[in-house]
């Protein structure tokens, strides 16, 4: 019989074996072509006030068609909306529930809206729902877990991880997760790699009741962008991307040089201030400070020594693939890289915080950006570069 140990010493061999020179690859630099976003944008999308169409209350995913139009997730709402080029509403589809065209908490993942066809997860109801561009509902997939990281192909093929069981002692671990592709060829997901280091979790345990998992603080979670032909896949431990083959096997690895990943003094600092300025917001009953006190002192506990390095991967419309570097609280700008269908880090793209990128092709990104009061909108800017007028 295999001891835990043993399972994951044979979990490493294969992955390895799979990967073998593969990892062999030199460290790029940065690049001398820095971009920015315009300073004005081409489409504006959602109001602060008005009807109840164009507002965009959580925006839950979004994707700029090649006609000029955009497709929205709308999860406050429970729906799904499509806009003209002139950020003018066309239709709505969607409401809470879970019937066939009803959503629980529905998300447009990245690359899952295409030409034809818009794929809707819905992570409260654990399951997919395929519409076409005027709305309608084609078919639906259910799953058995739900979906944790998910992305689509170009041709329609979902690439998704879920989390695996919960361990039975308290405090931090690494969900080994397995990545599964689905398309409509096939009936039900098919496991194209199991056991990758997956998200950083935390166990809490209460006398008489299951150990619950929760999201560990800055913790690393597995990053997907699916092309046709494999997927390009980050467990955000270092900077690196490696993309796999439908067949599980690791064929190309680039790496770049980010940032240290140590977390230090001042970030702390950082995150705490952060953590205070938020909550504080939320009460001004008597004794909520002092509880956000003692709530931050097991916040702090649970932080680990080393940040991620990888927050998320768009495949870019032009070919290659765009990373973000995770955004550590205090950091004057969220930092994305662009990497050609080569593998060569041609550009260096900088935003100011707050500023969310959904889709991006090769002079353009559609971004959200939220106001004040906390009410998001949608932006096209062209992506100038840097010390160019724009």
């Amino acid at each position: 019989m295999m001891t835990g140990r043993s399972t994951w010493l044979l979990v490493a061999i294969w992955i390895f074996a799979g990967c073998a020179g593969s990892y062999d690859v030199p460290v790029q630099f940065e690049p001398a072509t820095e971009m920015r976003l315009a300073s004005k944008a081409t489409t504006t999308i959602g109001v602060a006030e008005g009807p109840e169409d164009y507002l965009l209350d959580d925006v839950a995913g979004a994707a700029l068609l090649e006609d000029g139009s955009v497709v929205v997730a709308v999860r406050a709402a429970s729906e799904i909306r499509r806009y003209d080029s002139f950020g003018r509403h066309l239709w709505s589809v969607g409401r809470r529930g879970e019937g066939p065209g009803e959503f629980g908490s529905p998300q447009v993942p990245p690359g899952c809206v295409g030409d034809r066809r818009i794929f809707v997860y819905d992570w409260e109801n654990r399951r997919i729902t395929v519409l076409d561009v005027s709305g309608q509902v084609l078919s639906t997939w259910p799953l058995s877990r739900a979906a944790t990281s998910i992305s689509c192909s170009p041709q329609g093929r979902v690439v998704f991880t879920n989390y695996g069981r919960t361990p039975k002692v308290a405090g931090p671990y690494r969900s080994p997760q397995p990545l599964y592709s689905w398309d409509v060829s096939h009936t039900a997901p098919v496991l194209v790699r199991d056991g990758i280091p997956g998200a950083d979790r935390w166990v809490y345990i209460q006398e008489g009741l299951e150990p619950v998992s929760g999201p560990r603080p800055l913790g690393k979670e597995i990053v997907l962008a699916a092309t046709d032909k494999g997927v390009w896949l980050s467990t955000a431990d270092t900077y690196e991307i490696e993309f796999i083959a439908w067949s599980g096997r690791t064929t190309r690895v680039v790496r770049w040089k980010g940032p240290g990943l140590g977390v230090t003094p001042e970030h702390i600092e950082a995150r705490r201030n952060r953590y205070f300025s938020y909550n504080l917001e939320r009460s001004d009953e008597p004794g909520w400070k002092k509880l956000i006190e003692e709530a931050w002192v097991g916040e702090r506990s649970r932080l680990p020594d080393m940040f991620p390095s990888v927050r998320r991967i768009l495949l870019a419309r032009n070919g290659g693939v765009w990373v973000q570097h995770y955004y550590r609280a205090g950091d004057p700008n969220v930092v994305w890289v662009y990497l050609d269908d080569s593998g060569k880090w041609t550009q260096t793209l900088r935003l100011p915080p707050g500023r969310r990128i959904m889709d991006i092709g090769a002079n353009w990104a559609l971004v959200r950006i939220a106001d004040q009061v906390g009410r998001q909108r949608l932006y096209v800017y062209e992506t100038v570069q840097m010390g160019t007028d724009g």
